[in-house]
């Protein structure tokens, strides 16, 4: 099989998996669900054409990459304010107001392991880069993890209000702003 038929087939297979999750899921609030449907999607559509032809084959992200990706988040950092995280690693300024809540919606993502389903969604759209719906796939899972950690985060912070209001706060500008995708798209 040829690469270009393999492109094409795993495509056509994710533009059918994104389109059953926007036309049923995605408005649903099972969130880890949704999640679960995104990422295992995401390999169906890769799998398909190789199953179909030539078998599975494996291949894993090393740690050297990680490590290598963790030193370029740490030359780009170094604003005040900034709040994020990658794997283990979290940055969170300390004089941040409301420093235990965004603690904990960072915690969320590190227990989680967002980071993982980022990286696979990245190492995808460099395979289809030509295909829109992976960036949809990309946008959607992340807005699941915002979801996911707010959702958290607001019991944490002791009413679903407050927490709404924090977001309010830092999307307004009122305080350094969270480097969270769901404020920028909010």
């Amino acid at each position: 099989m040829s690469l270009a038929v393999f492109l094409f087939q795993a495509s056509l297979c994710l533009l059918i998996f994104y389109a059953f999750y926007r036309l049923f899921l995605h408005r649903e609030t099972f969130f880890v669900w949704n999640r679960i449907y995104l990422i295992s999607t995401l390999f169906f559509a890769l799998a398909i054409p190789i199953l179909r032809f030539e078998g599975l084959s494996r291949s894993s992200v090393s740690r050297e990459l990680q490590v290598k990706m963790m030193e370029v988040l740490l030359k780009e950092q170094s604003e005040a304010g900034n709040a994020f995280s990658f794997f283990r690693f979290k940055q969170i300024d300390p004089n941040l107001a409301d420093f235990n809540t965004i603690n904990r919606h960072e915690e969320v993502h590190i227990q989680q392991f967002h980071s993982i389903d980022v990286l696979l969604m990245e190492l995808a759209a460099v395979l289809l880069w030509f295909n829109p719906v992976i960036y949809l796939y990309q946008s959607s899972i992340k807005n699941i993890h915002e979801y996911l950690a707010d959702e958290v985060a607001a019991e944490f912070e002791g009413s679903k209000r407050k927490y709404a209001l924090l977001l309010l706060r830092k999307a307004m500008g009122m305080n350094p702003a969270l480097t969270n995708s769901f404020l920028r798209q909010s």
